[in-house]
């Protein structure tokens, strides 16, 4: 366990980690947003070579992907989803 802010005592385990796991609490508001997905940017730029996914639980994050929908794309030789915002 270490503190995910704190890139330099990550880098100091000499890990090379493939899943990361993040509880982030106590950041509400836009700018908690921002921060959090600021730092699942920075630990993936990190660990890049080794990281296959980062799990991440976060009410800001919870809120504001609760408001976007995976649809379909609207034709259907295109094999890409597209994202949809929800009011």
């Amino acid at each position: 366990m270490a503190d995910a802010w704190s890139a330099s005592q990550l880098l100091a385990l000499d890990v090379a980690f493939d899943v990361i796991f993040l509880d982030i609490g106590g950041i509400s508001s836009f700018d908690g947003t921002l921060e959090s997905l600021a730092l699942v940017r920075q630990l993936q730029a990190i660990f890049k070579p080794s990281l296959r996914v980062i799990v991440c639980k976060s009410k800001c994050l919870q809120d504001i992907s609760n408001r976007y929908v995976a649809h379909e794309a609207p034709h259907k030789s295109e094999a890409a989803v597209a994202v949809k915002l929800v009011n």
